[in-house]
């Protein structure tokens, strides 16, 4: 697991979140990791694809953009 759970903790309750339980934090933070891998693999294609081997914002916005369809 990449996340850490503190830092997760802080997003909750950004979000209006009270509590929230290690177990829970974890699964989220796993979750989490298996979103920003297949968008970063996507934001790789899309840079790839513009010939470049570096990933701009506009790769990862491109890129999430194509996922919420």
């Amino acid at each position: 697991m990449s996340f850490t759970v503190e830092p997760l903790r802080r997003v909750i309750k950004k979000a209006g979140g009270k509590r929230i339980s290690d177990d829970a934090a974890k699964v989220l933070a796993d979750i989490l990791e298996e979103k920003v891998i297949v968008l970063l693999k996507e934001s790789e294609k899309i840079a790839k694809h513009s010939g470049r081997s570096t990933i701009l914002r506009r790769d990862v916005k491109l890129a999430r953009k194509g996922l919420e369809k």
